[in-house]
């Protein structure tokens, strides 16, 4: 596998949680593969969750950080980024809230 191969596989997986990937990464000697690779899964989405709250600070503080955490939890979970610049990651939560499908 190529390293372009490999890293577009390494990003399916954080992007989609598919951990197909791990067969081709190796354990640290302090821990192993999966731990690894979900620190880098965890760490995406809290980015996501930043865009997020500091794209709708208005929403983040109607809804108070415990409503506007799930909805962002909710909104990662049922929207992958289509596009590797988060700018506009955002931009469908309108139409998720009323519940139209993206």
């Amino acid at each position: 596998m190529s390293l372009a191969d490999l890293q577009t596989k390494f990003q399916a997986g954080i992007r989609n949680g598919d951990q197909s990937i791990l067969a081709s990464i190796r354990d640290s000697p302090g821990t192993d593969r999966a731990k690894l690779f979900a620190v880098y899964y965890d760490a995406y989405r809290l980015r996501l969750a930043e865009f997020l709250a500091n794209d709708f600070p208005m929403l983040r503080n109607f809804l108070g950080e415990e409503a506007f955490g799930r909805l962002a939890e909710d909104y990662i979970e049922s929207t992958s980024s289509r596009q590797s610049n988060a700018r506009w990651y955002g931009a469908r939560v309108p139409d998720f809230m009323l519940g139209i499908p993206a």
